[in-house]
């Protein structure tokens, strides 16, 4: 029987503590036995109801539940959840400093595209086979993330080269940095009034693909883990926005 220290050490050679975020204090271990046996792990962005009550030996997130040095619990769902006989373990910057995240939700929206390169935080700068309608792509994000509305700015009618960042990638060093690589559209999560006004100062289009988009990156993974464990029960639950609209 396959235990949880297997499959950690798996993926702590693919995605190797190097690659941590110096500001992630809580990125790998957050609870569990090492050494119980795994017949059953569940793939999910976050701690939500929807997996509280389900029955797994481990649990592999996006967003760690326990955030600081202090390790401050973020996640109200975790508090139901820590009590449980469950592994809990995070990928959180170290899949984000590869990329991962971002060439997935690439995949999701486009059929054809070329990787012109993964930055030192992550984003992912793709070029399409031709130019496109920006109006287009909005229609294509939310038609791939069942999106019933988006936030964009508008700079610019054509789309070819795009950057993204599915994170917090709204935050000005990732904007600056993205910047420099000719793009002429912007993918990112959490686009903030303030950072708006940022944006603002750029040719380039930003569309908010909110954060949840992300989670993308969690179907790639669990299709490695599928491949090295096949005698355990992967399961993907994909989480909606947290908003509402009205």
């Amino acid at each position: 029987m396959t235990t949880a220290r297997e499959i950690i050490s798996y993926l702590e050679h693919q995605y190797p503590e190097d690659l941590r975020a110096s500001w992630d204090f809580i990125d790998g271990l957050i609870q569990g036995n090492l050494n119980r046996a795994v017949s059953k792990i569940i793939l999910t962005l976050e701690l939500r109801e929807n997996i509280i009550n389900n029955k797994a030996d481990m649990i592999i997130l996006h967003h760690p539940p326990v955030f600081g040095k202090d390790r401050k619990i973020t996640n109200s769902f975790y508090k139901k959840i820590k009590e449980k006989d469950v592994v809990i373990y995070s990928i959180h910057s170290r899949a984000d400093k590869l990329g991962i995240m971002n060439k997935a939700i690439a995949q999701a929206i486009f059929k054809t595209f070329e990787i012109k390169g993964i930055l030192e935080d992550g984003t992912a700068i793709i070029e399409l086979p031709h130019e496109i309608e920006l109006n287009e792509l909005l229609e294509k994000i939310k038609e791939s993330f069942n999106l019933r509305y988006l936030n964009y700015i508008r700079k610019k009618d054509k789309v070819r080269r795009i950057a993204i960042h599915g994170g917090e990638g709204f935050q000005n060093h990732h904007i600056e940095l993205a910047s420099k690589y000719d793009i002429d559209t912007y993918l990112g999560g959490d686009l903030t009034h303030h950072l708006a006004e940022n944006a603002h100062f750029h040719q380039i289009n930003f569309i908010d693909i909110l954060h949840v988009t992300e989670q993308e990156g969690l179907k790639l993974i669990m299709d490695q883990l599928s491949s090295r464990f096949p005698d355990i029960q992967f399961e993907y639950y994909p989480q909606n926005p947290l908003w509402e609209v009205f």
